[in-house]
């Protein structure tokens, strides 16, 4: 009897220390499994991080590249449009100089010389239109007797520049129109033209009004009466 209880007791202490290590050994995996996914969460984190911190690294240098783009597209930006202000700039200054040797020098004084016609060698200008004098205009004045009216029939012999002669003798010069221009003169007499002399050589001015004479080479005028149609 004593025998049957020792061994119940012994069975008792057994199975006792068997939940006892059951206990701990499950304790161990629980710290185990724990240390496990606490490793897990701090990789991941860790990576999470890494990840993050390299993907920042990236904007980063995707935000500077993407700056000295624009920096670069708008430096080009800016020379094409300084060229175009210059090239602008450029074109402005090159028309100007145009204008300036249009509106004068000595290449573009008006020229004086002589052509075969009905009335002999007279003087016309180099495009070959006839030149007249007007008797009421008075020699080595400073202004033109020919105003108003007469004008319109009578156009000035006007020069942007020096005139000049060729083949033709006497003195040339100019006076001061009314509104600024010049009008050549020849040996101290105003010049014009007649505006029905349509084509170089006509003479259908010669003596009109027994006042207007074109001029020969010698510098004088010619009196003769022009020739009939």
């Amino acid at each position: 009897m004593k025998t049957l209880k020792a061994r119940k007791s012994l069975v008792a202490i057994a199975a006792a220390a068997a939940l006892t290590l059951s206990a701990c050994g499950s304790s161990s995996d629980s710290g185990a499994s724990s240390d496990a996914t606490t490793g897990t969460v701090a990789t991941a984190t860790s990576g999470t991080t890494a990840t993050s911190s390299d993907d920042s690294a990236a904007g980063g240098a995707g935000s500077s590249s993407a700056d000295d783009s624009a920096t670069s597209e708008a430096s080009d930006d800016s020379s094409s449009a300084a060229s175009s202000d210059d090239s602008a700039t450029g074109g402005a200054a090159g028309s100007s100089a145009d204008d300036s040797t249009k509106s004068g020098g000595g290449a573009d004084g008006l020229e004086l010389e002589t052509e075969s016609t009905a009335l002999g060698e007279i003087v016309v200008d180099g495009d070959g239109k006839t030149i007249y004098v007007f008797d009421k205009d008075t020699k080595g004045a400073s202004t033109s007797a020919c105003t108003g009216k007469c004008l319109g029939l009578w156009p000035l012999a006007l020069t942007s520049g020096t005139p000049q002669l060729k083949g033709v003798s006497g003195t040339v010069g100019t006076i001061d129109t009314a509104d600024g221009k010049k009008q050549v003169t020849l040996d101290g007499l105003p010049l014009y033209y007649y505006v029905k002399d349509t084509k170089p050589g006509d003479v259908a001015g010669q003596g009109v009004g027994g006042v207007w004479w074109v001029i020969g080479a010698d510098g004088a005028k010619v009196t003769s009466p022009a020739p009939s149609k």
